[in-house]
């Protein structure tokens, strides 16, 4: 009884926030959508454009404690001359119920600071006493880089509210999310984000990054509806960053997640 109650609330807590991938983004509560790393091949499709590196990234994330339920994410940016790729698969969930998704986005800059993109997911639901259902939507998103210190972003999560099969009324989550940041210097950033959720409440989400040594970085976050407080450390060693968080919700308790990202090549400027 306890288990199904606990299922119960993760299912709602899953459905209740946009998908926040990396352990860095996490730490921060989830302010995702601004940050120029590999995670924004599942964060926020337009920042991958302003990513100078073909990229491979793995974030694990446990909810709650439970050793059954666990969410992985496997991330890639391709760096092209015109534009960068985007690759992500995802699985949350345990071998009765779990969902999974996998998705291939292209963005691009425009000039030196726009940057657009547009991501397709494949989705599938597999519940143990009715099989599976699968469903396809889309993202779009928006990037301004109003210089090196301001940046402003917008994404839009299936927009078109695609169900989830023929015999479902229940459709995919839709998610409109803007978000900002600010960098006064090279040590501190300053992120905060809001999301709705056209079924749920606005979620407004506030993260902090300070850099406390050239490779060691501190992260701490607070967001409403959930309330969540979150913190974690980042360490960057060369082509290799490793990222390990913890957020804690007031009603059901910690979540620890870990991310690793590795750069494979740098881009290659257009001639």
């Amino acid at each position: 009884m306890r288990f199904l109650y606990m299922l119960t609330c993760l299912l709602l807590y899953n459905h209740s926030k946009a998908q926040h991938t990396g352990a860095k983004q996490q730490a921060m509560a989830g302010t995702s959508l601004t940050s120029f790393d590999v995670y924004a091949a599942s964060n926020s499709i337009a920042a991958s454009a302003f990513v100078k590196e073909t990229k491979l990234g793995l974030f694990f994330s446990n909810s709650f404690l439970f050793p059954e339920i666990n969410s992985l994410n496997l991330s890639i940016t391709q760096a092209i001359k015109h534009g960068n790729f985007a690759y992500t698969i995802n699985y949350f969930g345990f071998s009765h119920y779990n969902t999974s998704s996998i998705g291939f986005g292209y963005a691009n800059q425009f000039g030196e600071n726009l940057g657009l993109g547009l991501r397709f997911n494949y989705h599938r639901i597999s519940i143990i006493e009715h099989g599976s259902k699968s469903a396809i939507s889309f993202d779009l998103g928006l990037l301004y880089s109003f210089n090196e210190k301001v940046r402003l972003s917008i994404s839009i999560r299936n927009p078109a509210k695609q169900q989830i099969g023929k015999d479902y009324k229940e459709t995919l989550p839709t998610n409109f999310i803007i978000g900002a940041s600010f960098h006064p210097n090279s040590k501190i950033d300053l992120a905060w984000q809001f999301e709705k959720d056209l079924q749920l409440p606005l979620r407004a989400i506030l993260g902090i990054n300070y850099r406390l040594h050239s490779i060691i970085s501190l992260r701490t976050g607070i967001s409403i509806h959930p309330l969540l407080l979150s913190g974690g450390l980042g360490l960057s060693i060369k082509k290799t960053q490793l990222d390990i968080s913890s957020t804690w919700d007031t009603h059901l308790g910690y979540s620890p997640q870990i991310s690793i990202s590795y750069v494979i090549s740098k881009k290659k400027q257009p001639e």
